[in-house]
């Protein structure tokens, strides 16, 4: 029906083709459209007929084509929704990996493509799965015989020439390209611009709130405009995420299209700015997110009501945002710093850093990043930045067993904020430099850094930041065998955690508490006291129990896996099958979650 065309078929001349296929002699002027409907119906009453209507422009160039009889079938293409009434729509999806390949060895013969599997699935991809795209590249194939598959994937491969490649003469159906501007030309201005600017973004896929900010417009409008590239088929819904929020995207031919038009048409300056609109979407929600996961990582005591305030999510939906957004998050600031946005890489960075390390999750990402927010700080020649980036890397670093490392990375963070008058800063940095020579070791300096710690969030009036040092100094105190001090520090920091109703950094209290009360209870075992080991090996159990609890109620995983991990280490005689099977869990847990330092 040439439904993509400037003069698409008429539905007149479409019925008087019909009726002369149907032996109907036409030898006056059947008149209009009106009588040659009724003639059609006519002449199709009773019959049994299979009618196929190939790229049909809209509704009305079709309506008057279906037969009344319901013994006849209509099958109608369209790259638009017709929204017919009574009849049955259906989106056709692209192939699956095991239909395009088939495609291509009927094509380019079956042992041809047999030979080389992985380059014709690699082939396939990269057509995604399209049936035209693959089509071309089978009859390419076909052509030369010389070529190999994995000869024809690495001209695919680089996407700048990949649309020359997907091309044979002889018309629109034998080119993607051609394809997909019929279908561009069709849109509206302000849909061929969403996109196009939808086209510069790295990210995998987006939100609905994303079209908005591209267009700078408001999130509706964008989201109208988005529905009508869904109906043209040039974006396509990604599914529904961790946060239950829609999330869309461009299949790689149309995003390599529409890049290809946007650099020609769109100047730089307008590209950049629909970009960075996105990415400063994006940095309010993450900061947004990381405050509300772990505020006291952004100010005294986890006052900073300008972030807080700019969502409303709990601590456990900012995580299922993150698990939601992470490699879109991870491809913005990739892109920021591709970019020179180098404030924007900087807070984004920030932020994902500050929810990783809040969820002790997404460990190559995390660390990857935290170098991208150390360059950016560089680049921007903020000192302050680079301290705070540098403590981010350090606890990564840290984390993955990298000690030499992050000790040089807090030192550095401690020197910055010692010269520019950050005491709060400082003592955070005092804090991080003393963990990194406990877990090396070096106990006697790091109780020094350490106690330092403490008295500088002291002055500074933090509360939690002093319990949560009280807290890593009663690990240390565990490590010189002081059980009894650990306990008193343990209480201490308790207290705040209670009375302030953080659940979290309580749990972790009770968890550092259960392994002090196991300490107790083996040193009295040891002693021969086997009722009072009793008892402090019960309570350590009901500690640990009730920190892991805590901790699953709240689907911290990482957190719950360390608690199951002090439970099996707590050295009890009379519970060491059970014990096994902590350890056991918790390593389960903690290689699900990509921790392979705490799994070791």
């Amino acid at each position: 029906l040439r439904g993509t065309v400037e003069a698409p078929v008429r539905p007149e001349e479409v019925l008087i083709g019909f009726l002369r296929a149907l032996g109907v002699r036409l030898t006056t002027d059947p008149g209009g459209l009106t009588e040659l409907r009724r003639l059609w119906l006519t002449w199709t009453k009773g019959k049994r007929v299979l009618i196929g209507l190939d790229n049909a422009q809209d509704a009305g160039q079709v309506r008057d084509l279906i037969p009344a009889d319901p013994g006849c079938v209509v099958m109608v293409t369209s790259r638009n929704p017709l929204f017919l009434l009574n009849a049955y729509d259906k989106q056709l999806s692209v192939f699956s990996s095991a239909q395009g390949v088939e495609l291509l060895a009927r094509l380019a013969g079956g042992e041809r493509v047999a030979a080389d599997l992985d380059a014709a699935d690699e082939i396939v991809r990269m057509c995604d799965h399209l049936p035209l795209a693959i089509s071309i590249c089978g009859g390419r194939l076909a052509t030369r015989e010389n070529w190999t598959l994995r000869q024809l994937a690495d001209r695919l491969r680089d996407e700048r020439r990949r649309l020359d490649q997907l091309e044979l003469r002889g018309g629109q159906d034998r080119s993607v390209r051609a394809s997909l501007q019929l279908s561009y030309d069709d849109c509206t201005g302000i849909q061929r611009r969403l996109l196009r600017m939808l086209s510069l973004l790295t990210a995998p896929d987006v939100p609905g709130w994303v079209p908005g900010e591209l267009l700078a417009a408001s999130e509706l409008e964008g989201a109208d405009q988005l529905e009508a590239l869904i109906d043209a088929q040039l974006a396509d819904f990604a599914g529904v995420d961790f946060s239950g929020a829609t999330r869309y995207r461009l299949h790689d031919l149309v995003r390599i299209f529409a890049r290809e038009v946007a650099l020609a048409r769109d100047d730089d300056a307008h590209r950049r700015a629909a970009i960075e609109r996105v990415l400063s979407g994006y940095r309010r929600r993450a900061e947004g997110a990381a405050v509300a996961r772990w505020p006291q990582d952004w100010g005294r005591s986890g006052r900073r009501t300008d972030l807080a305030a700019s969502g409303e999510l709990t601590q456990a939906s900012a995580a299922d945002w993150l698990n939601a957004e992470r490699r879109t998050l991870v491809a913005m600031i990739h892109q920021a710093k591709s970019l020179e946005m180098w404030e924007l890489a900087w807070s984004l960075g920030r932020a994902f850093c500050s929810l990783c390390h809040s969820l002790r999750a997404y460990w190559s990402d995390w660390r990857a990043v935290a170098e991208i927010v150390c360059e950016a700080a560089a680049r921007m020649d903020d000192r302050r930045a680079l301290g705070i980036a540098l403590l981010d890397r350090a606890a990564v670093a840290g984390g993955q067993g990298g000690r030499d490392s992050a000790r040089k990375d807090a030192e550095l963070a401690l020197d910055i904020f010692t010269e520019l008058g950050e005491t709060w800063w400082a003592a955070r940095a005092m804090r991080s430099v003393g963990m990194t020579l406990f877990n090396d070791g070096n106990l006697d300096r790091a109780q020094g850094y350490l106690n330092e710690a403490i008295a500088a969030f002291k002055a500074e009036d933090d509360r939690w930041w002093t319990a949560r040092s009280q807290r890593n100094l009663a690990e240390l105190r565990l490590a010189q065998r002081r059980p009894e001090e650990a306990g008193e520090l343990l209480e201490d920091a308790l207290a705040v955690f209670q009375r302030d109703r953080n659940r979290y950094s309580e749990a972790q209290t009770l968890r550092v508490y259960g392994e002090v009360l196991g300490a107790t209870a083996r040193a009295l075992e040891r002693q021969g006291d086997a009722k009072a080991a009793a008892e402090n090996f019960t309570r350590a159990g009901f500690s640990l129990d009730r920190a892991a609890e805590m901790f699953r109620l709240r689907e911290e995983l990482w957190e719950e896996a360390r608690c199951l991990r002090a439970a099996g280490e707590v050295g009890n005689p009379a519970n060491g099958l059970r014990e096994l099977i902590y350890v056991r869990r918790a390593a389960e847990m903690l290689t699900a979650l990509g921790d392979s330092w705490g799994v070791a």
